[in-house]
């Protein structure tokens, strides 16, 4: 069962996200806090009713992972995949030095 020491990782966050993206028919990769209040409310909700009716089983991982990847093949990297409409997660404009 899906307990609240989960959410430290990454990956099942990120999982999640997508999950929920979807559900609230948003491109599955948007980034949550660049959403309006109201929306971000809204993917709370349903955050909280995906994990306790969806994630309420022994082996909730395998459930999430299932379902993360059949979104990532059908509705991301498929034939009309456009990587120029997905900002990644962070970028970094901080000058780097590099050393010989």
């Amino acid at each position: 069962m899906f307990s609240k020491d989960d959410f430290a990782d990454e990956e099942n966050v990120r999982m999640l996200s997508v999950v929920i993206m979807v559900r609230m028919n948003q491109k599955p990769l948007q980034n949550f806090h660049k959403m309006p209040y109201n929306e971000k409310k809204t993917f709370n909700k349903l955050l909280n009713e995906y994990i306790l009716n969806d994630l309420a089983i022994e082996d909730w991982k395998t459930h999430l992972t299932d379902e993360f990847n059949a979104i990532l093949s059908n509705d991301v990297f498929n034939e009309d995949f456009k990587a120029e409409e997905y900002e990644p997660k962070m970028v970094s404009t901080e000058p780097i030095m590099l050393e010989n």
